[in-house]
C-alpha cells in the first residue's frame, strides 16, 4: 500500500485514523540496472566541482543533506513527489494523537566499520542532537522529543511532548552517525551507513569518498569513487568543468547555467519541486536593524521582480515569505505585502529617526549572483541615503557568523523546505523561535510558531497558519527575495542523477559513468 502526501495528510489531520503510515513495510527492490549502450552499471570515478568548503567531518554539522557529502543516511526521505519514503526506517507509524512515533528499522543495515546499525544508535543520535551546542537546529527538531524507547535493537518508540504530526517532513534531515566510531575517534574519522565511506578530505582542494560495499541496498552506488573539487571561485569550477577535468558542476554560476543549457550539448539540470528560497536576515541585536520599522522599511526598498528578471534571468521566481505554492501555508496576499516602493521606505525611516543609516550586506563570497543583488540593492538604498557595504566573506565563515549572529546589518543565506507543511518553521534556522540567524525572541512568536507545529485540526491549522504569516509579516526580521532553484551541470557521460528531498540535494547513488 503506497499513500501519496495528500492522502497522508488527510489520514492525519481528519481524526479518524489510528496510524500514519510514512511507508509500506519494506522498500520497493532496487529498479534493475540494464546495460545500456555506452553506459557502465558500476565502476569508475565522479569528478564533481563545488563551491564551498566542508565547515568539518561531523556528520551533525556537515549535515546529511549537503550534497558534497554521501557518508550518512537518514531515518526516511520524501520522493519527488514529496510523499515520505523509508530508509533507515523501513515503517513510521505516528500514534492518531501524533504524540508518539513507532519506528521500525531496516534489518541488516550495516555502518561503515561493518557493525550493524541498532536502535540505540538512533537513540544515540537523536540525544546528541538535542544539545544546542551540537547543532541549534537540530536541537530545535529534537527538543519534542521527551523520551526514546528501545524495546528491542529494531525498534524505535518516540515520546513527543505536544503533538507533532508532521515529523515525517522533518526526518529527512536528521543524519545518522556511528556512535562507536565517533566517541572512539571524533569527528575526524566520518562513519555512517550511507553508500560512500570517507577516504580523505584535504581542507579547501577535495573530499574523497569511496564505494561502500556492504551499503544495504543492493546493487548501489555504482560508481567506485567520488571526489569532490573544491572551490571558491564560480569562474574557475566552470572553466575545468569545460575543460573536461569535471564530469558535475554543483550551482554553477546562472549566467553559465543558461549558457550551457541553450548549447544542449550538456546536462542542464534544474529542480522546481525544491523549497529552496534567498533569506535575507536582518541582524535584531544591534542597531539599526534592531528597530522593527527600520526592518520594515527596508523590505520596500527590495525590487524582488528586477532581482528575479535580471540577475536571475527569468528562471528564479520573487518571493517574500519562504512559502512555496505546494505548501499549505502559501498565503499569495502577504507575497506582494512589500512592493518596491522607495518613497513609502524613506517615510517610515524618517518616523524611526533614522533619515540617514549605514549598514552591511554579508554574502558568500563564492555566489556571483548574491553579490549582484547586494549592488542592485547598494545603488537603490542610496537614492534615499542609505550606505550599503557590501562584504563578501568564505562560505564556512560566513555561516559561523549567521549562527552566533555575529554580523553587522543584514546577511543572505539559503533557506529550503518552503514547499513542505508549515510545521517545519519550528526547525527552520532562519524562522526556528528558540534559534534563529537574526537572534530574534519574542514569546508571542515562540506561543504562534507552537500552534502552527502541533495543530492537528485542519480548519483551526490555517488559521494559526494566517496568525503567523501576519507576524512575520509585520515583524520582518527576516524575509524572501526569490526561489533558488537547486541546479546542476553534467557531462552527457554520467547517467543517474537524480534531487531527493523535493530538491534539496543531488542525490548520487545511482550515478553512472560511460
Amino acid at each position: 500500500m503506497r499513500l501519496d502526501r495528500r492522502s497522508t495528510l488527510a489520514l492525519l489531520l481528519g481524526g479518524g485514523a489510528a496510524t500514519l503510515l510514512a511507508a509500506c513495510t519494506s522498500a520497493a527492490p532496487p529498479a534493475a540496472v540494464t546495460s545500456t549502450p555506452g553506459l557502465s552499471t558500476s565502476g569508475g570515478t565522479l569528478r564533481v566541482g563545488v563551491l564551498g568548503d566542508l565547515q568539518n567531518l561531523d556528520g551533525h554539522v556537515t549535515t546529511g543533506t549537503d550534497s558534497r557529502n554521501r557518508m550518512w543516511n537518514t531515518l526516511t526521505d520524501l520522493d519527488d513527489k514529496l510523499n515520505p519514503v523509508p530508509v533507515l526506517a523501513e515503517r513510521l507509524e505516528v500514534s492518531p494523537d501524533a504524540r508518539s512515533m513507532h519506528l521500525a528499522l531496516r534489518h541488516g543495515v550495516q555502518f561503515h566499520t561493518g557493525r550493524e546499525l541498532t536502535s540505540a544508535d538512533i537513540a544515540w543520535n537523536i540525544t546528541r542532537l538535542q544539545d544546542p551546542k551540537v547543532n541549534a537546529i537540530y536541537a530545535n527538531l529534537t527538543k519534542p522529543f521527551v523520551s526514546v524507547q528501545t524495546p528491542d535493537p529494531y525498534t524505535v518508540d518516540v515520546q513527543f511532548d505536544a503533538p507533532n504530526p508532521f515529523v515525517v517532513d522533518a526526518l529527512p534531515a536528521l543524519p545518522i552517525i556511528d556512535p562507536v566510531t565517533f566517541q572512539n575517534s571524533g569527528p575526524e574519522v566520518p562513519v555512517g551507513t550511507g553508500p560512500y565511506q570517507y577516504v580523505e578530505w584535504q581542507q579547501g582542494d577535495h573530499l574523497t569518498l569511496k564505494k561502500f560495499p556492504g551499503y544495504w541496498d543492493s546493487g548501489k552506488p555504482y560508481v567506485d569513487e567520488l571526489e569532490f573539487r573544491i572551490f571558491t571561485d564560480p569562474q574557475a569550477m566552470i572553466t575545468q568543468y569545460e575543460a573536461g577535468a569535471l564530469d558535475v558542476a554543483i550551482q554553477p554560476a546562472l549566467p553559465d547555467w543558461v549558457r550551457l543549457q541553450k548549447a544542449q550539448q550538456d546536462q542542464a539540470l534544474l529542480n522546481t519541486d525544491s523549497g529552496d528560497y534567498l533569506a535575507l536576515t536582518f541582524n535584531t541585536n544591534q542597531p539599526p536593524t534592531d528597530n522593527k520599522v527600520v526592518r520594515q522599511a527596508l523590505q520596500y526598498t527590495l525590487d524582488r521582480a528586477r532581482f528575479a528578471a535580471t540577475v536571475y534571468q527569468g528562471v528564479e521566481k520573487p518571493l517574500e515569505l519562504l512559502w512555496f505554492e505546494t505548501s499549505p501555508a502559501y498565503d499569495a496576499a502577504r507575497n506582494s505585502q512589500y512592493p518596491f516602493d522607495l518613497e513609502r521606505a524613506q517615510s517610515l525611516l524618517g518616523q524611526a529617526g533614522q533619515s540617514s543609516l549605514a549598514l552591511d550586506y554579508n554574502y558568500p563570497s563564492t555566489s556571483l549572483e548574491w553579490g549582484q543583488l547586494g549592488q542592485i540593492w547598494q545603488a537603490d538604498l542610496a537614492k534615499i541615503g542609505v550606505t550599503l557595504t557590501l562584504k563578501s566573506a568564505d562560505p564556512v565563515v560566513l555561516n559561523t557568523d549567521l549562527i552566533r549572529v555575529g554580523y553587522q546589518g543584514v546577511a543572505v543565506a539559503l533557506g529550503f523546505f518552503g514547499q513542505l507543511h508549515g510545521g517545519v518553521v519550528w526547525t527552520s534556522p532562519y524562522y526556528g523561535p528558540i534559534n534563529n540567524r537574526s537572534g530574534f525572541k519574542d514569546d508571542a512568536y515562540t506561543q504562534l510558531t507552537l500552534a502552527v507545529y502541533t495543530e492537528a485540526d485542519p480548519v483551526r491549522r490555517q488559521q494559526a497558519y494566517s496568525n503567523w504569516n501576519d507576524y512575520v509579516m509585520d515583524q520582518s526580521f527576516v524575509t524572501s527575495l526569490a526561489t533558488q532553484y537547486p541546479r546542476a551541470l553534467a557531462k552527457p557521460r554520467v547517467g543517474g542523477l537524480v534531487y531527493n528531498t523535493g530538491g534539496t540535494y543531488l542525490d548520487l547513488t545511482g550515478a553512472r559513468l560511460a
